[in-house]
Parts: structure tokens; sequence; C-alpha cells
């Protein structure tokens, strides 16, 4: 599993961050306000993961991300600073085995249009070489030292489709793509969520994993929480 953002928002105020340990979408570009339903997951203060709104007051990110009944917050904010705007939450994570997805149900509606979730079994006819989206927050450059850069921003890149299997959409990373500390952030054909990041190469230049959310048992857990296609 990714290993998670662990940056304080107050010290994005006043400097960039370089961690050894972790990285996020590489190869690609600042994301800026083209996904404002993607947001990042801050627990106790630090950013641990990213995730995307997929009803006004639910927002789904992976399941390792933090423990069940957890108290956490959500920023939409293209930028991570000690201003920015939050909204308090509760972690809800599926526990059926081979899960990783999860799901916050915010205290109060977020002010951006959801995502789209994919109707049922439509990931599994995406084929090899099919270029989809990953936006995330993180670690996006290598620090002269070799150590990954960590600047607040919402990150984007595409990547091309590796492999579709039953639970799992692998990606080529070997240019662009999503790496770790961008767990939970979602892998995007135009608007519509096909997985979430689950896990991937340690140097960014390999391959990642994304939950499938077209599959039955991604379908029964989000089922609870909102209307699916």
């Amino acid at each position: 599993m990714l290993k998670y953002v662990t940056s304080s928002v107050a010290a994005l105020a006043v400097a960039l961050v370089s961690i050894s340990a972790a990285a996020a979408v590489t190869g690609g570009g600042v994301d800026g306000d083209a996904h404002p339903y993607v947001g990042a997951l801050l627990v106790d203060g630090s950013v641990e993961c990213s995730g995307v709104l997929v009803a006004p007051a639910v927002w789904a990110t992976a399941g390792h991300c933090g423990a069940a009944g957890t108290r956490v917050a959500v920023s939409f904010d293209a930028t991570l600073t000690a201003g920015s705007g939050f909204l308090g939450g509760t972690l809800v994570v599926d526990q059926t085995r081979g899960a990783d997805l999860a799901v916050v149900l915010l205290d109060a509606p977020a002010q951006v249009a959801p995502a789209r979730l994919p109707a049922a079994d439509s990931v599994g006819s995406i084929g090899k070489g099919a270029l989809v989206t990953t936006v995330g927050y993180g670690y996006s450059a290598r620090a002269s030292d070799g150590s990954f850069v960590y600047d607040g921003l919402r990150h984007v890149a595409s990547s091309p489709v590796a492999k579709v299997s039953k639970s799992m959409l692998s990606l080529s990373t070997l240019t662009a793509g999503p790496c770790l500390g961008d767990s939970g952030g979602p892998q995007l054909l135009g608007s519509t969520v096909v997985s979430l990041t689950s896990s991937g190469s340690k140097d960014c230049a390999g391959k990642a994993e994304g939950y499938r959310l077209d599959t039955p048992a991604a379908r029964a857990f989000l089922s609870r929480f909102v209307a699916l296609p």
C-alpha cells in the first residue's frame, strides 16, 4: 500500500517540504481548477491522502488512508496553505476482504459539483493503452539530493492503461502518473471516476494500481452512501 503524505499544512505557508519517503503525481502538471471535485484528506492537521467528491456530502478515498470512525478534514483548495478552507467529516472504511475503499461523510455539502461514478462493469472494457487522468496532492518533483518535493498543489497527469484485472486498473507510470503519497486520488475518463489510486512503484517510474469502482464489491459499499448509475 502507498505510504501517506505527512506534510504539515502550517509548514506549507512558509516553505516547500522535501521528504525522501514519498511522491505524488509526477511527470504531469499543476491542475489548478480543472478538477475541483478532487480534494486532500487531512488527519490531525497533516495531509494524508487525496480523494474525490462523489455526492454533495460524500467523498471517496482509499481504504488504507485512515481508521474507520476517524474524524478528518477535506480541502478542495487547488493550493493548500495554512489559510485553506476545510470541511469536517467522518471516515467510513470498507471492511470487505481485499477492498481498498473508504468514504468521508462530510458534515456539510461541498460547494463543488461531484464527479461521476462508473456504470457497473464498465471499466473492464477500457483497452490497453487507453489514457486515463490521475489527479492528486503531494510530492511532484525530485530535488537535487534525490528526495521528492512537496508543494501543496493539486497535480494532474495522464497515464496509459497497462492491464485491467478483476478489481484493479493497472497503469504504466514510466513517464507520468501517481505514486507514493497519492493514495485515494482518482483515475478519470472525462469526469467519471474509474478507480482510486491504491499502490505504485516507489520510484514513480514503473506502474501504479487503481482500485476499480465499477465492481460488485465496490458498488455494494458505495451504494450505502450514494445513488449509483
